[in-house]
C-alpha cells in the first residue's frame, strides 16, 4: 500500500515542488507522512491500518525533493559529496532497517516497528521546517498537470500492482496481462498529452538527453530487482 500510493503521488509532489518552491513541499510530504504513521500506529483493524500506511507513501516524495534541494543549495564542488551523504545514509537504513525491525518486533510487538516509524517521521517533519533552506530554483510560473500526473502515476501504479500480483494471479492469466496492458496504454498516452500540454509534467525532450535516458533504465532495473523482496 505504501508502495503504490508513494508511486502514485511522487509526479504530483515533483510537480508542485516546481511551482511552489521545494521547502514548501517537503514538510507537506513528511507531514502527512506522520500523519498515515501515527493513524497505523493507533489502527484497531486492518482496513484503518492500510489507510494510514497508504497516506504514509506520500513521504516517499522526500526523497528526490532533498536531493533536488542538495543539488540546488549547495555549490557545486559540494554537490556529489552532499549527494553521496544522502546516498549514504539511505544506504544504511537499508542495511540496517531488517535487524532494527526484528528486534522491535521481537520486544515490542509490530506496533513498536509502527509507533518507532511515526516518532522517527516527526522528528524528520521538525528538522526539516528547522534546518532545511528554500532552494532558489523554481519554474518562473505553472500550474499543475493534472492529466499528466494521473496517467503516469496511475500508469507506474498499475504496472507495480500487476508486478506484485503476478506470483498470485499467474504471469500467463488474462488478470496479470490485463494490467499491463491498461499500464502501457496509459503510459502511451500519457506521452501525447504531454505533447500538447503547455506546461507538462517534465519536458520530454529531456529524455532524448544521453545522462538522463540512460539513468532511467538504469534505476529502473535497481529498483525492479527489489520489488520481489518488497512485496
Amino acid at each position: 500500500m505504501t508502495l503504490l500510493t508513494g508511486t502514485f503521488f511522487l509526479p504530483f509532489a515533483v510537480k508542485a515542488a516546481a511551482v511552489f518552491g521545494k521547502k514548501r513541499v517537503l514538510p507537506v510530504a513528511t507531514g502527512l507522512g506522520f500523519t498515515g504513521d501515527l493513524i497505523a500506529a493507533v489502527a484497531t483493524d486492518y482496513r484503518t491500518l492500510l489507510i494510514g500506511r497508504g497516506i504514509a507513501g506520500i513521504y516517499a516524495a522526500s526523497a528526490p525533493l532533498a536531493y533536488a534541494i542538495t543539488r540546488d543549495v549547495f555549490p557545486r564542488e559540494w554537490v556529489g559529496v552532499a549527494s553521496g551523504i544522502l546516498a549514504g545514509g539511505v544506504g544504511l537504513v537499508a542495511f540496517g532497517g531488517p535487524f532494527l525491525s526484528g528486534w522491535l518486533l521481537d520486544d515490542y510487538g509490530f506496533r513498536g516497528v509502527l509507533w518507532f516509524m511515526a516518532i522517527s517521521t516527526a522528528v524528520s517533519f521538525l528538522l526539516v521546517l528547522a534546518f532545511v533552506p528554500e532552494s532558489p530554483v523554481r519554474a518562473a510560473a505553472g500550474r499543475m498537470d493534472w492529466r499528466g500526473g494521473i496517467l503516469l502515476g496511475g500508469g507506474v501504479t498499475a504496472l507495480i500492482y500487476a508486478v506484485g500480483q503476478g506470483t498470485h494471479w499467474g504471469w500467463g492469466s488474462g488478470k496479470f496481462i490485463g494490467w499491463v496492458v491498461g499500464a502501457a496504454l496509459a503510459l502511451i498516452v500519457f506521452v501525447f498529452v504531454e505533447r500538447r500540454v503547455a506546461e507538462p509534467l517534465f519536458p520530454l525532450s529531456m529524455t532524448r538527453r544521453r545522462p538522463v535516458w540512460t539513468v532511467l533504465p538504469a534505476t529502473s532495473i535497481a529498483a525492479g530487482s527489489r520489488a520481489p523482496s518488497a512485496w
